[in-house]
């Protein structure tokens, strides 16, 4: 995989993509950071903030010409 922004890892489907294809995803995964354990509100606040500041960034590394709209996986891990 590669680094396409400061908080994007892309991973490829396959391992050894022609040159000259540029890649466009269908499934974009993202696990988020627990929310269990963090009793301050502010800190969740700030906590949820910085996923959306992810999400924003993933969307943002998205390539222009995409011509289908990719679905959004979210990983939550609780504990309930």
């Amino acid at each position: 995989g590669q680094w396409e922004t400061e908080t994007v890892f892309s991973i490829p489907v396959a391992s050894k993509p022609p040159i000259t294809a540029e890649g466009y995803p269908g499934v974009i995964m993202i696990e988020c950071a627990p929310l269990e354990g963090v009793e301050d509100d502010l800190k969740r606040k700030y906590r949820v903030l910085d996923e959306c500041s992810r999400l924003r960034e993933l969307i943002k590394a998205l390539p222009d010409k995409r011509h289908f709209v990719p679905s959004l996986l979210l990983f939550v891990w609780a504990a309930e």
